[in-house]
């Protein structure tokens, strides 16, 4: 089975990632608009919280 996360707030992704198997995170914009922050700011810090290559980016 694999475990994705749905949600944007990157605090809660590194406390779960460490417990947890995740294999990702899922996101739209209504979810990363309750995190108050630029997309731009929230996918780099998701990814980094999850040691996901930087590919995973939209370019």
């Amino acid at each position: 089975m694999e475990i994705y996360l749905d949600s944007a707030d990157v605090t809660a992704v590194k406390r779960l990632a460490r417990v947890l198997p995740l294999q990702g995170v899922t996101t739209n914009p209504s979810i990363v608009a309750k995190e108050g922050k630029p997309l731009w700011e929230v996918l780099p810090a998701l990814r980094d919280a999850l040691g996901a290559p930087a590919s995973c980016l939209p370019r």
